[in-house]
């Protein structure tokens, strides 16, 4: 069992379909752990994200986040990965998602992978990523002690 925490980013009060996609593989890498999902602001946005294997739903609020803020959104997020010991901190494939988890990964002084199509947890963890546009799939170890 692992702990997984899950950055939801939010449009007009709903989650984005990449996020809840994010949820379903947070569902799988906690094996029966703990799936806690963090989402910015977006309070209304927070219901219902149990349905998509939340076990836990944060709502992070500040008057900052009223508009976006990478920098400020990857601290929140690694500071909670970071307190709750979280084995896996992962979020939508978008821009969005990966900008924020970039800057996560640089705070935390961790690895990154963006661009995944398959994580298989271990040690290390290893993750199937696109690369070149989607014409190679490339196979990654990912070499630290919580997978971004």
């Amino acid at each position: 069992m692992a702990t997984v925490l899950v950055l939801v980013t939010t449009a007009d009060g709903a989650a984005g379909d990449v996020s809840l996609q994010a949820l379903a593989l947070g569902r799988r890498l906690a094996d029966g752990g703990a799936v806690h999902a963090l989402v910015i602001a977006d309070e209304a946005a927070a219901a219902g994200l149990a349905e998509w294997g939340a076990t836990n739903v944060h709502v992070a609020r500040h008057p900052a986040f009223d508009v976006p803020a990478p920098d400020a959104w990857a601290r929140v997020a690694a500071d909670l990965a970071e307190r709750l010991g979280a084995d896996f901190l992962i979020g939508p494939g978008t821009e969005e998602g990966n900008t924020v988890l970039a800057r996560a990964a640089a705070r935390s002084d961790l690895p990154f992978a963006a661009n995944c199509t398959d994580v298989v947890p271990g040690d290390p963890v290893t993750v199937t990523r696109l690369r070149w546009g989607g014409s190679l799939l490339e196979e990654a170890a990912i070499h630290g002690s919580r997978a971004i």
